[in-house]
């Protein structure tokens, strides 16, 4: 039998670290480190005897745009925390009838969405938004899926023990408050149940057409893309509207769209599609350009204006920071996984190469305007060819990339091309631009540090490092994710 108390005690190590918020009993990850063997003993024993009791969820709003409502974030506390990331750890392992309930990753989503314009089977698109996606689930139907799930799947504890902690972590409000609809965002399992919630969508779908009509079918989070022939779309429109009905949720009208593949360009995932006479045409959607190339000028101009530390603010250091944005990087997380990290990694598979060069030259005039002194060689784009062949076969056993290495021999940083990182990335040979943090040893993350950043002090490195580097990274993170639906 599984011991409760030590899954726990694993989950913890693997999910909870010192930069987790602090929830309303006001307990720290250090606080709560200090006395885990007694807490995760006293958590284990309540949730055997379904004695768990969630706390009061902290909440701040997250403002949205102008236009749009704010939107609530809940933090729990650490303890609840982890109860939810157990309950989050069997849910991950449900599936029914072979079908596993974790999401695609957006990047394949894409893959496939693509393949299916490049048929040129269909010649028509319905797109539609889910309005308040996680406001508005009901608790009745999305309790009904996951007794579902527990019928076909084994968990650790008792199912009806499961289910009450779910209901507790989703209605965890004063009894005059409750409205039995909606999951609070921010918690760990919002995800996952509103993946539960909407798993049988599909299906419903297919019901009441009969199975008889074809179209392809895309979901992520709030976002819906359906491709199909234009003589069948108002079958398949009666339909999915039906199911809106069914599954208690609405459609954003405001932003439903459809049209004709060949005439209309459509936005899923942050990407821009449209068929043309050859192959799709890949681009990106308006306002995740937009956002990154606010990204570059916040940077530029962060730069210029020294809004950081002072003796920070040179030159290589402003080249390696957009270097960072422009080429990504690699990172290796707590579970020893590894992954990609930025812009281009996200929209590699992009095919409008105007846009790429568009780019570069936008980078180009803005350090021009920002920096009337530049040196003209510094957008003279880096490439092996500027090694000497010992440079060359040093270049192949180091761990940085190539501007970096080029830097450290010669002291001259260059700046990367978002058009020679995205050709690199597709041919698989990514290393040549992106910043391999997952390799990086001590030694390189102080001569980053002290010879870039010109910091004279790197006594606590990984703090430093995290500051001046990782923190751009999730800052770049965020924007992609941000703007994808």
């Amino acid at each position: 039998m599984i011991n409760i108390e030590d899954t726990l005690t694993k989950i913890f190590e693997a999910k909870i670290n010192k930069n987790c918020p602090i929830g309303s009993d006001g307990m720290s990850y250090f606080e709560f480190n200090k006395n885990k063997k007694n807490i995760i003993k006293n958590m284990a024993n309540r949730i055997t005897k379904n004695k768990y009791k969630f706390s009061p969820y902290k909440e701040f709003l997250i403002l949205k745009g102008k236009e749009s409502k704010p939107r609530c974030i809940s933090i729990p506390t650490i303890r609840d925390r982890l109860c939810m990331y157990f309950l989050l750890n069997e849910m991950e392992k449900f599936n029914y009838n072979g079908k596993n309930i974790i999401p695609e990753i957006p990047q394949k989503s894409i893959t496939t969405l693509n393949l299916t314009l490049n048929k040129k089977k269909y010649n028509f698109f319905m797109k539609y938004d889910i309005s308040n996606f996680f406001n508005n689930f009901n608790h009745k139907i999305l309790l009904s899926n996951i007794k579902m799930f527990l019928k076909n799947n084994n968990v650790i504890i008792d199912n009806k023990i499961f289910l009450k902690i779910i209901r507790d972590s989703i209605n965890n409000y004063p009894k005059d408050e409750r409205k039995y609809k909606g999951i609070p965002q921010g918690i760990p399992i919002s995800s996952i149940l509103s993946q539960i919630y909407m798993f049988n969508f599909e299906n419903k779908i297919k019901e009441k057409l009969n199975n008889n009509v074809a179209y392809d079918y895309f979901r992520y989070v709030d976002d819906i893309i359906v491709i199909c022939s234009k003589k069948d779309s108002c079958k398949i429109n009666t339909a999915l509207k039906k199911t809106f009905k069914e599954f208690k949720i609405k459609n954003n009208k405001n932003k439903e769209k459809n049209g004709n593949l060949y005439k209309n360009s459509f936005e899923f995932l942050g990407y821009s599609f449209k068929l043309n006479g050859i192959k799709s045409e890949v681009s990106i959607k308006d306002n995740s350009l937009k956002v990154l190339k606010k990204r570059i000028v916040n940077i530029i101009n962060n730069y210029k204006n020294k809004k950081y530390n002072r003796v920070s603010m040179n030159m290589n250091s402003l080249i390696f920071s957009l270097n960072l944005l422009i080429s990504g990087s690699v990172m290796e997380n707590k579970f020893s996984n590894k992954k990609k990290y930025g812009w281009l990694f996200y929209f590699s598979q992009l095919n409008d190469i105007k846009l790429l060069f568009s780019l570069d030259v936008f980078v180009k005039k803005k350090l021009k305007k920002a920096f009337k002194n530049i040196s003209d060689d510094t957008f003279d784009y880096i490439n092996t060819e500027k090694l000497s062949d010992k440079e060359k076969l040093q270049f192949q056993q180091s761990t940085l990339d190539l501007s970096t290495f080029y830097f450290k021999k010669h002291k001259k940083m260059f700046l990367n091309s978002f058009v020679k990182s995205y050709r690199a990335i597709r041919k698989n040979n990514f290393n040549l631009f992106t910043f391999r943090f997952d390799k990086y040893s001590s030694d390189d993350k102080k001569y980053i540090l002290q010879n870039i950043f010109k910091l004279k002090k790197t006594k606590n490195l990984d703090s430093s490092f995290n500051f001046y580097i990782y923190k751009k990274v999730k800052k770049s993170e965020q924007d992609i994710y941000n703007n994808i639906s």
